[in-house]
C-alpha cells in the first residue's frame, strides 16, 4: 500500500496575485467545457482557459448554486441563453444556432427544446451535445421523449383521460428511430447509453418488485434486473453497485461482482481510479492521527492511496459528487489541531499533495478550478488555478480612491 508523499511549498499567509492574467469581474464561475462565465454587475460574460473576455458570446442564465454543473458553456462550443421571448442556443460565436423561442431542459448532455407561446413554430426538437438535431416532430402535449443517444429514444404517454404531470404517464417504451425496432411499454425509467448500456428500470416478477439492470442497443438484457438501488454507469468496464446491507462494490460489463461490496462509500471510475471509503473515522495510536477511511483503488480493487487523515474536499462524503477529477488529481483537506483545515491538491499517480493557501478549491473542468482566497489587502478574492496549485487568473483588484 502506497501512502501519500507530501510537497511542502513555501507559502505566505496570502495569495501574491501579480503575475497572473487579470479579469474585471465582480464573481467567478467554475469552467465547463474551456469556458468560464463572470459576472460585472447584472452582466455575464464568457471568459477563455487565458482570461480573455468573449464579447460576442453574450449570455444570460440563471445559476442557481455555485457548485451546480448546469450553468456555463453546457455543450461542445454551445449554450443555452434565456431572453424576455424564451430560451435559445448559441454557439462559441454568439450566434443562434435556435432562436429564444423554447422552454429548453438540459439532459444527461443533451438538450430537449419545446416551443413557448412565442413561437411561431410547433416543433419538439432535441439537438446533441454538438448542436446537432438527433430528433424533430410536431409538439404533442400526449407524450415524454427522452434521448438515449443519438438514435435510441425512450417515449412514454399520458394515461388517458389526465392531464400532463409528474405522475400522469405511463410505462416508457424504447426505440430506435434508424431501424424501427421498438420495446414493449415497461420500463419506469430509461437512462442514457454509457459505452453500449442502457440503464433501465422495469418490474422483476420472480422477485415481485421493480428492479434496475441494463440493455445492450439491441434491447437485449446485458445484465439482469436483479438491482434494488440505482447502479452506476459502466466506466473503465467498472459499474458501481450497492447491496441490500447499503455496501458498494463494482461488476463488470457482464454483471460479474469483480470488486467485492465492502466499502461504506463509493463513486466510479476515473481514468483506472475509484475513491472509496472503507471505515469510519478511527484513531491510530501509534501514528497518534485519526484516519478517515479513504482510498483510492484500481480497477481490480488494489488500493493505490490511503488519504490516512485527509478527506475528499467534496462536503466531506463521495454521495453527492465524484472526489477523482479527470485532471487526475484529488482535492482534499487535513483538519488542524484548533478545528480549522488546510486544502491539499493530491496527485494520484505520483501520490503528492501540494499544501495551498486558498480558501476553497471548486471542482476542476477544462484543467482550471475555481478558487476563493484571500488577497494582498486582505479581502476575499477568486481566481483560477492548474492542477499543480498555481494561480493563472484572478480578479482585478481596483484602487477605489
Amino acid at each position: 500500500m502506497k501512502k501519500i508523499k507530501i510537497l511542502m511549498l513555501v507559502v505566505l499567509c496570502y495569495v501574491n496575485i501579480y503575475s497572473q492574467e487579470k479579469v474585471d469581474a465582480d464573481n467567478f464561475y467554475s469552467f465547463t467545457n474551456n469556458y468560464a462565465l463572470v459576472k460585472k454587475g447584472n452582466d455575464l460574460r464568457f471568459i477563455d482557459k487565458l482570461g480573455n473576455i468573449i464579447s460576442e458570446m453574450k449570455v444570460n442564465q440563471s445559476i442557481q448554486n455555485i457548485t451546480s454543473s448546469d450553468y456555463g458553456m453546457q455543450g461542445n462550443n454551445i449554450y443555452i441563453t434565456k431572453e424576455q421571448s424564451g430560451s435559445g442556443i448559441k454557439n462559441n460565436k454568439g450566434e443562434f444556432l435556435f432562436e429564444p423561442f423554447y422552454n429548453i431542459e438540459s439532459f444527461y448532455g443533451c438538450f430537449i427544446l419545446k416551443p413557448n407561446l412565442n413561437s411561431k413554430k410547433d416543433d419538439f426538437i432535441i439537438i446533441n451535445k454538438n448542436g446537432k438535431i438527433i430528433y424533430k416532430e410536431k409538439n404533442t402535449s400526449k407524450k415524454q421523449v427522452f434521448p438515449i443517444n443519438d438514435e435510441i429514444f425512450a417515449t412514454r404517454y399520458l394515461k388517458n383521460n389526465y392531464y400532463p404531470g409528474i405522475n400522469n404517464y405511463g410505462y416508457s417504451e424504447i426505440r430506435n428511430i434508424k431501424t424501427g425496432k421498438v420495446t414493449e411499454r415497461v420500463y419506469s425509467s430509461v437512462l442514457p447509453e454509457i459505452n453500449g448500456l442502457i440503464k433501465s428500470y422495469r418490474y422483476n416478477e420472480e422477485e415481485g418488485a421493480g428492479k434496475w439492470g441494463f440493455l445492450d442497443e439491441n434491447f437485449k438484457t446485458a445484465i439482469d434486473f436483479i438491482y434494488t438501488n440505482k447502479p452506476g454507469d459502466l466506466i473503465d468496464n467498472r459499474i458501481l453497485v450497492k447491496s441490500k446491507d447499503r455496501k458498494y462494490g463494482f461488476i463488470d460489463k457482464n454483471g460479474k461482482l469483480i470488486i467485492k461490496a465492502k466499502f461504506l462509500e463509493a463513486k466510479h471510475f476515473v481514468n483506472g481510479y475509484a475513491m472509496v471509503k472503507l471505515h469510519k473515522k478511527r484513531y491510530i495510536k501509534k501514528l497518534k492521527k485519526y484516519n478517515y477511511g479513504y482510498r483510492v483503488i484500481d480497477v481490480n480493487g488494489r488500493i493505490i492511496r490511503d488519504l490516512e487523515d485527509a478527506v475528499p474536499a467534496t462536503l466531506h462524503s463521495l454521495k453527492n459528487i465524484n472526489a477523482i477529477e479527470n485532471e487526475g488529481v484529488v482535492r482534499i483537506k487535513i483538519n488542524q489541531k484548533k478545528g480549522f483545515h488546510i486544502n491539499y491538491i493530491l496527485d494520484i499517480k505520483s501520490g503528492e499533495i501540494i499544501e495551498t493557501k486558498y480558501r476553497r478549491i471548486y471542482r476542476f473542468n477544462s484543467g482550471l478550478a475555481l478558487v476563493e482566497f484571500i488577497d494582498e489587502n486582505k479581502k476575499m478574492s477568486y481566481g483560477y488555478i492548474n492542477k499543480k496549485g498555481e494561480l493563472k487568473i484572478v480578479k482585478e483588484v481596483r484602487n477605489k480612491f
